[in-house]
């Protein structure tokens, strides 16, 4: 007779769901595995899971922490061809009226920024995507001691943007690990005074910039940070000025003065980062030095080599004088430049081939005013290019479009929660933080309570 045991059926184990694993039970399922298949595994992980695992042991933290593995992670994140580890960081400020308020409340104004991002795969993919506001730490910085000139973005490498605050307070800030640094002051020795701006960080309040162009970029030949600061004063009368360009290294965590510069950059975009050179789109106004009562404007690309900070020239596509700005970028891997023309049409180039000027490929035009882009359209800026030959636009404000030049439309995007903005990034999520451990390791515990 058979036993009642031999009729019951073989129980099975329950399914586990990777949402309930914690930290341990996941380490314990992975141990059995070859080291390099965990590190395959712990690579493709969402940063803000990677930090809760440092917590786990210290041979994971100790893997997630290593240079070798913080480098694979951002190579992952850097080639997802869906961009869904790509972040649209704005810095936006609130609209005031100032039509009934007094002198004295206009004097005493002092502008309050937020940074914001959303989603680059969104912003293709979605009919409306929502911008949500950062933590960031430097806020309190900003508002405790007023900065009348508010915050700005200088660029972005491998996840790490740089932040001026005021006239040349610089941090560097990774949102994806909420950390930052404060880095030393340039000390210029030149006065800037006040001048007009053109293109992204123009304050139609105050109506001038006083401080000068800057840039960050990665130097990889000494895997050095680095950031370029000019200062110069008003043009004298025959076209010239007193100049002075910095350079602040990250491992010697000091600045100092580079010359030959070939001319000053009238023109206060951020400094475009691609091949180890960062490149500004500057005008030379030749009007001072002709008798003639004729404005003569002639646009301009400037670059410096992070590796030798040697400087070098580059010629531009447009060939219109007048009233040109130059807006410089990056699509794909190659130099962008978005040309605005006397105010009638926006012509949008690549360079195919780095430093070649007959390879200038123009890639589409926006006329005005079909497209109504009105008096903004110095600010305007090609951002990213998608894989199906989209190109994402935008300019100074809060309007955002996808430009499809094979199909010729034009589409406006709706970002939830942007306001306005005075300047854009894209920055990728990493976990790359050159600095050593100290006061911003307790930022990171700070960081895992909140989460």
């Amino acid at each position: 007779m058979e036993s009642e045991a031999s009729h019951q059926q073989p129980k099975r184990n329950k399914s586990i769901n990777n949402s309930q694993l914690s930290p341990t039970s996941m380490q314990d399922l992975i141990s059995y595995l070859p080291p390099e298949l965990v590190t395959e595994i712990l690579s493709r992980l969402p940063i803000k899971t990677l930090l809760k695992f440092k917590c786990v042991s210290k041979s994971w933290l100790d893997l997630i922490s290593s240079p070798k593995f913080v480098k694979f992670h951002l190579s992952l994140n850097t080639n997802n061809k869906e961009h869904t580890h790509h972040k649209f960081l704005m810095n936006c400020r609130p609209t005031y009226n100032f039509k009934d308020c007094s002198y004295k409340v206009l004097m005493n104004y002092h502008p309050t920024y937020n940074f914001k991002d959303c989603s680059l795969s969104s912003l293709y993919n979605e009919s409306s995507t929502e911008a949500k506001e950062l933590d960031y730490p430097m806020k309190s910085y900003a508002m405790h001691r007023r900065v009348p000139y508010g915050d700005s973005i200088v660029g972005s490498v491998n996840g790490l943007i740089c932040l001026v605050i005021g006239k040349m307070k610089f941090f560097l800030w990774n949102p994806s690990i909420r950390k930052y640094q404060q880095l030393p002051d340039p000390k210029t020795s030149v006065r800037c005074f006040p001048r007009r701006a053109y293109g992204f960080g123009y304050d139609k309040f105050h109506d001038y910039t006083p401080r000068g162009p800057y840039g960050f970029g990665y130097d990889e030949f000494h895997d050095d940070y680095k950031v370029v600061c000019f200062s110069n004063d008003d043009l004298h009368d025959d076209g010239s000025c007193e100049l002075e360009v910095k350079i602040y290294s990250l491992k010697s965590d000091s600045w100092r003065r580079v010359d030959g510069c070939p001319c000053p950059v009238q023109q206060y975009f951020s400094g475009t980062f691609l091949n180890g050179k960062l490149h500004w789109g500057t005008l030379i106004d030749k009007s001072r030095l002709t008798t003639a009562n004729k404005r003569i404007v002639i646009p301009k690309i400037i670059s410096i080599d992070l590796a030798d900070e040697k400087w070098g020239e580059m010629e531009q596509p447009c060939d219109q004088t007048g009233h040109i700005n130059l807006g410089l970028g990056v699509l794909g891997n190659d130099l962008s430049v978005s040309c605005n023309c006397s105010h009638t049409h926006l012509d949008f180039w690549v360079m195919k081939e780095y430093g070649v000027k007959e390879s200038w490929t123009k890639m589409f035009t926006l006329k005005y005013p079909e497209h109504r882009l009105g008096k903004g359209t110095q600010g305007l800026i090609c951002l990213h290019m998608a894989n199906e030959g989209e190109f994402l636009v935008a300019f100074l404000g809060s309007n955002f479009m996808i430009c499809n030049p094979k199909g010729d439309s034009l589409r406006y995007l709706e970002v939830i929660n942007s306001e306005r903005f005075s300047n854009l990034e894209i920055y990728v999520e990493s976990l790359v933080w050159p600095f050593s451990t100290g006061r911003t390791e307790d930022a990171t515990k700070k960081v895992l309570k909140g989460w």
